[in-house]
């Protein structure tokens, strides 16, 4: 009777815990800027979410070993193995540290707007991606070579 009394009170003294877990970037739904919840219990009731979230890049297949219904016998990368990006999502928008990892991004958010010291993939000497490779227009070579010059360049933002 003495063990039931005193575990019974350490349940009710010890708060309760939570631990959050790290969402899946994929399973939350993204309208514009920002990625909603689905509820639990009613899929269609959707929600702004707020927590960790981990971007996992897709699997490959090795091709040889692809299946003619689409599905896979060998993967090169096991789909859900490797983590693309990592940051935190505040209200269904971007807010504090982002890491892509794949394509060396790395910064801060404030509400959805980059802010403070980020390191980006970008050309060197400046300039956009997207308007070097409309000079190329439709040169291969051009959008190769433009491809390939890509490096991490260090940009300022207005401070978080």
């Amino acid at each position: 009777m003495k063990k039931a009394l005193l575990f019974a009170l350490a349940l009710v003294a010890v708060p309760p815990v939570v631990v959050e877990a790290q969402q899946d970037l994929d399973e939350l739904v993204h309208q514009g800027d920002i990625y909603l919840k689905r509820g639990f219990i009613r899929r269609n009731n959707l929600t702004p979410y707020t927590g960790e979230v981990l971007d996992y890049a897709p699997g490959r297949c090795s091709r040889r070993d692809s299946l003619d219904d689409g599905g896979c016998r060998r993967w090169v990368v096991e789909p859900k193995s490797e983590v693309r990006a990592r940051g935190y999502l505040r209200d269904g928008m971007w807010h504090g540290r982002y890491e892509n990892f794949r394509s060396g991004n790395n910064g801060h958010y404030n509400m959805g707007q980059k802010c403070g010291p980020w390191r980006e993939l970008g050309l060197p000497g400046g300039g956009s991606y997207s308007q070097q490779a409309q000079l190329c227009r439709t040169d291969l070579m051009c959008l190769y070579n433009l491809g390939r010059s890509r490096v991490l360049v260090d940009k300022r933002y207005p401070s978080c």
